[in-house]
């Protein structure tokens, strides 16, 4: 008897760390590379694994292995936006308003520059007073840019001199709404913007309003502001819009709240020529596609999910347990074999929101949990998380350092 609950205490010992372990075995990220900054960066980009660019409030940093470039930003520069390849940048600047009259236009200047820091063009244009900031997005071809106006439902394409190739009225017949949704995204190569917009903004299924529907769409236009394809979206509204590198897929969310509180979501994915592939029930605010483009994950503030999409199938979903933090970036390598998300807290603090207690988790192409990693003493404004093609590496940046993992020999 004695020797029995000995054999059954040793196996115990043995199963034990399978059943209460969190990670399964697999690849597994070490540490290799960690550089602390002087200034702190607001946001990070990692077009390629050669070129770190990092932005921060007085300056664009571009480090290639040893070689360092810097621009200084002008002191009024209300933003900056880059190519996602990181080869052409705007400064966003807007002149003041004038003490005497609040209610007057203001000047709404936009510079384009290549990453070699040669200036290409400036727009400039009249923003009324109450009217917001327009969407920018800015092509990888060319420094090419498209701006979007949610009130007015109006999207105005631009070339590489910064001339007006087109005027798009999304929707004949609309007026000026500031709650229409509007969101853009550029494929990498430059080539076509994908496009999510209602034609107003939308009110509660259920209620009094004439309209409660926004009518969602997803139109697919040439970045010369050629509509390709349009088709409407099932719910009330939309939220988010995102086009692979190449334009082989876009995912497009939509959604619907009754006035008794009922939610529905989902996102809609659809191949180049407008073919719906398959839906995911989640409203998506991060989404990667892997760069062989077969495989697109999706999150919400606590779940991912991960489509193949070569069959519209979801192989699986992985939830955050209660007071982990949220879901700030998403990665996905190819052939869906790793993922990778950035897990943080938003807590507010130096008069704005932050990302504090940054974790890791590293799963497998069964959503399994493999690894996780814990960032200790490093919070970020803006999640900047990117995963190597062949998932060997990982880079992720922070507010004043980033660091790089790459899987152990």
């Amino acid at each position: 008897m004695r020797q029995a609950i000995t054999l059954l205490f040793i196996l115990s010992l043995l199963i034990s760390p399978l059943l209460y372990s969190q990670e399964s075995a697999g690849v597994r990220f070490e540490l290799v590379k960690s550089k602390t900054l002087p200034k702190s960066v607001h946001r990070w980009l990692f077009p390629g694994e050669k070129t770190i660019i990092s932005i921060g409030e007085d300056q664009i940093t571009w480090q290639r292995n040893s070689e360092i470039r810097r621009f200084t930003l002008p002191k009024d520069v209300l933003k900056v936006i880059t190519s996602k390849g990181g080869n052409y940048f705007a400064i966003v600047r807007l002149s003041p308003l004038s003490e005497q009259n609040l209610k007057e236009s203001r000047a709404l200047r936009i510079e384009v520059y290549t990453a070699g820091q040669e200036h290409l063009y400036t727009i400039e244009r009249p923003l009324e007073y109450d009217d917001p900031l327009p969407l920018i997005a800015l092509s990888d071809r060319e420094g090419a840019l498209v701006i979007g106006r949610n009130t007015t439902g109006e999207l105005r394409f631009f070339n590489s001199e910064g001339k007006v190739l087109r005027t798009v009225r999304l929707f004949e017949g609309v007026g000026y709404d500031m709650e229409r949704a509007l969101q853009i995204d550029l494929t990498r190569d430059g080539e076509m913007a994908a496009v999510v917009a209602g034609k107003r903004g939308a009110s509660p299924a259920g209620s009094n309003a004439p309209h409660p529907s926004a009518e969602p769409h997803l139109f697919l236009f040439s970045l010369q502001g050629v509509e390709l394809w349009r088709t409407p979206l099932p719910d009330f509204n939309t939220s988010a819009v995102a086009i692979s590198d190449n334009g082989q897929y876009i995912a497009a969310n939509s959604y619907t709240i009754t006035l008794g509180g009922k939610f529905t979501k989902r996102t809609l994915v659809y191949d180049r020529s407008g073919n719906e592939i398959g839906q995911a029930n989640i409203l998506f605010k991060r989404a990667a596609f892997s760069p062989d483009e077969k495989f697109l994950i999706l999150a919400d503030n606590h779940l991912a999910t991960v489509m193949n999409l070569e069959t519209g199938n979801i192989p699986w979903h992985y939830s955050l347990s209660k007071g982990e933090g949220m879901i700030t970036a998403v990665a996905v390598s190819n052939g869906g074999e790793i993922s990778a998300l950035l897990v943080a807290r938003s807590e507010l603090g130096e008069g704005t929101f932050m990302f504090t207690n940054p974790r890791l988790k590293i799963l497998n192409s069964t959503g399994d949990l493999q690894q996780e990693l814990e960032l200790t003493g490093q919070v970020f404004e803006k999640p900047a998380l990117k995963l190597s093609a062949d998932a060997k590496k990982i880079f992720i940046g922070f507010r004043n350092a980033y660091q790089v993992y790459r899987t152990k020999q």
